[in-house]
């Protein structure tokens, strides 16, 4: 286990990923609570008065979900505080997991309050998760604007398959049978997807030189083609415009572009 998971950083800056964990962490697992507390109820509010079209049912259980995935990687980073500390390497991996789920559960959470009139609360925890990331991979760690690159289009193509498997869930509510079939079949897979590629992310930030990194992403990136496609072809139909599920299958593919050119793939190994 210890080598499938063991860190290719080279002189990580032990001072400034102690600081930056440290902050950090205390932020998002402050924040992440502030933020549903001053939205949750409000949302669902707005969203119950929609009846059967609105997104109570995403609003009232991704929201505490989301809520909980960020504390938990505020958690992970303040843990990796120490480890920076005690100058173990198991820091490398809590610090970038921390800084990757402090991100991607801070973005779904914008979408609802923006489409409803209200101020995207959770802005206050995504803009400061993405300078936390920023600063922990290169500053920190030290990795090439490459490699650190491509981890922002894995969590962009994580973020937004995940994003899939939420719009499904309204879809079937909305749409109703026997017409929703087609969200039913996609909504978990958007999620195994969504799920999968953000461990994949934090992998392509640790150690991308393994060989189940780029298997285990491009399995994930062709489950979000399979399920992502349709959906949001059958979307765009019924609504008469592109639909945003469409996201998830282009950020995957552009990252399985990038995974299968070796000048781009081999950069991501060797920095």
């Amino acid at each position: 286990m210890t080598e499938i998971v063991k860190p290719k950083v080279i002189n990580p800056n032990y001072n400034v990923g102690m600081w930056t964990s440290l902050i950090g962490g205390i932020y998002l697992a402050i924040m992440y609570p502030v933020s549903l507390i001053a939205v949750y109820w409000d949302l669902i509010y707005i969203e119950r008065a929609k009846g059967p079209a609105g997104c109570e049912a995403n609003v009232k259980y991704y929201y505490p979900a989301y809520t909980d995935m960020g504390i938990i990687g505020g958690v992970l980073l303040i843990t990796a505080a120490y480890g920076f500390y005690k100058r173990k390497d198991w820091a490398v991996l809590l610090s970038v997991s921390g800084a990757v789920m402090g991100l991607k559960w801070s973005f779904w959470p914008m979408v609802p309050p923006m489409s409803n009139g209200i101020f995207p609360q959770y802005l206050y925890v995504f803009v400061p998760a993405f300078i936390i990331y920023l600063s922990l991979t290169k500053l920190a760690l030290n990795l090439s604007y490459t490699r650190i690159g491509v981890g922002v289009l894995g969590g962009m193509a994580a973020i937004t398959s995940f994003m899939n498997s939420i719009a499904a869930t309204n879809r079937i509510l909305a749409v109703g049978e026997p017409g929703n079939t087609i969200y039913i079949m996609a909504d978990r897979l958007n999620m195994v997807a969504g799920v999968t590629l953000m461990i994949i992310t934090i992998a392509l930030l640790i150690t991308p030189e393994k060989e189940w990194v780029k298997v285990t992403g491009i399995i994930a990136i062709l489950v979000e083609q399979v399920v992502g496609i349709p959906v949001a072809t059958m979307y765009t139909i019924e609504v008469g415009r592109i639909s945003f599920f469409f996201m998830g299958p282009i950020f995957s593919l552009l990252l399985l572009l990038c995974m299968i050119s070796p000048k781009i793939w081999n950069k991501v190994i060797q920095d």
